[in-house]
């Protein structure tokens, strides 16, 4: 059933900027034919979130929906499933929902900055192994047969684009990631429509109730699947 658009596009919102200096140039290989000095130092932007934003046809009746991935993901796990079959964002735009789906801090086109002094450690990656054993898929002896636990319903073949879906992440950007949340419903807010419902998944359960609790009038609702890593009480004031 085709599926018509009032509009869609992309944006950037939050972040912060820092110089950094004192750090040594170096010769780099754009192309066989063209090497250059590459000068490090300089004033870089940080710690934004990027938004791609669909508005189905008749979708001012409804709040739109903000929609925050888990923890080493990126906006990309609402698009497909890992089978390809339509994902969350198909099924909300087809419902006549507005969709604002967001690249966290240092996820997906948010971009990051791997210099010297941005974030204080190295990023996690999670390997194929953990994921088994993270998203409870089957025991540990029975990841390379793929043999799942009885009755769960992923589809087990789909594993490697599960996997492909994964990107390296940090820890410490968790309060980062919430400011630029705020940052994207300031924004939404700011277009006078109604308050938007947002959705997260796993670990965005943590950056969306960071958020909620700076500033609760920007949130409609909020909805948690699989919400992880919920403080036990809000942080305090400044």
């Amino acid at each position: 059933m085709p599926l018509t658009l009032e509009g869609f596009g992309s944006y950037f919102a939050g972040g912060r900027q820092v110089v950094v200096s004192g750090q040594p140039s170096q010769r780099i290989e754009l192309s066989p034919q063209a090497i250059v000095e590459h000068d490090p130092n300089g004033t870089f932007h940080v710690e934004q979130a990027y938004v791609q934003w669909f508005a189905p046809a008749g979708s001012a009746a409804r709040p739109p929906l903000v929609l925050v991935h888990g923890g080493c993901l990126t906006g990309a796990s609402w698009e497909t499933t890992p089978d390809g079959r339509p994902g969350w964002l198909d099924r909300f735009l087809r419902a006549g929902f507005a969709v604002h789906v967001v690249d966290g801090v240092e996820r997906g086109r948010a971009g990051w900055c791997a210099l010297p002094g941005i974030w204080p450690e190295a990023p996690v990656a999670r390997s194929a192994e953990q994921m088994w054993d993270f998203y409870r898929l089957g025991p540990p002896d029975g990841f390379a047969a793929r043999r799942g636990y009885p009755g769960q319903r992923f589809p087990l073949a789909a594993l490697d684009a599960l996997v492909c879906q994964h990107v390296p992440r940090w820890f410490s950007t968790i309060p980062a990631a919430a400011e630029a949340l705020v940052a994207v419903l300031e924004r939404i807010a700011g277009q006078g429509g109604r308050k938007p419902v947002v959705l997260c998944h796993s670990n965005g359960g943590l950056i969306v109730t960071q958020a909620a609790w700076r500033r609760p009038e920007l949130f409609g609702g909020v909805v948690a699947i699989e919400g992880s890593g919920f403080p036990e009480s809000p942080p305090p004031p400044g």
